[in-house]
């Protein structure tokens, strides 16, 4: 993790790695050979993510990037042979919020973000890709807080916002 900034700017990086074998048991798990482990549970994962934030007096606004990634096996077998799981997924997101100061639009703050993530895995027997997975979207959305007032002795605070998103799920057979 690394992060450094000024007041102003912040940049931010991180990244994370981990491996590790098969899950151990407290005795048998499926096969005379399968004693004291679950075979094809191992694990390899590696993420990690950058972003750069903006400060104003009063207005913030950010972008980041992040990946993870995972290759795992699920315990599980067809015909002698481990099922396999990797799988990747990547996503930006720029955001911001201004805040109103002594505005007369009523308005005391507004927010924005917008996102875009893309996911995708293959389910493996043995060494053969079976299904791919894949899964991209976006999704936007804006509101605002509406400045406080006062309603027959009731202080009343409002706010609205929108939000629109759309994905794209496909599940294909490898053969």
């Amino acid at each position: 993790l690394i992060e450094v900034g000024n007041g102003s700017f912040v940049v931010h990086a991180d990244g994370a790695a981990r491996s590790s074998g098969d899950m151990k048991t407290a005795g048998y798990a499926g096969q005379p050979q399968n004693w004291g482990r679950l075979l094809n549970s191992s694990s390899n994962q590696s993420g990690g993510a950058m972003g750069v934030s903006w400060f104003g007096d009063h207005m913030t606004m950010g972008l980041s990037l992040d990946s993870y990634r995972n290759h795992y096996g699920t315990g599980l077998f067809e015909q002698s042979l481990p099922i396999q799981i990797q799988m990747i997924q990547q996503r930006f997101v720029f955001a911001g919020e201004r805040e109103f100061v002594q505005s007369a639009s009523g308005l005391q703050t507004i927010h924005w973000a917008f996102s875009q993530s893309d996911y995708s895995h293959t389910e493996s027997v043995g060494s053969s890709p079976e299904t791919y997975f894949k899964n991209q979207g976006w999704d936007m959305h804006v509101g605002a807080k509406l400045n406080p007032w006062t309603l027959n002795d009731f202080r009343v605070q409002g706010s609205w916002g929108l939000q629109i998103s759309s994905n794209l799920f496909s599940a294909l057979d490898a053969h």
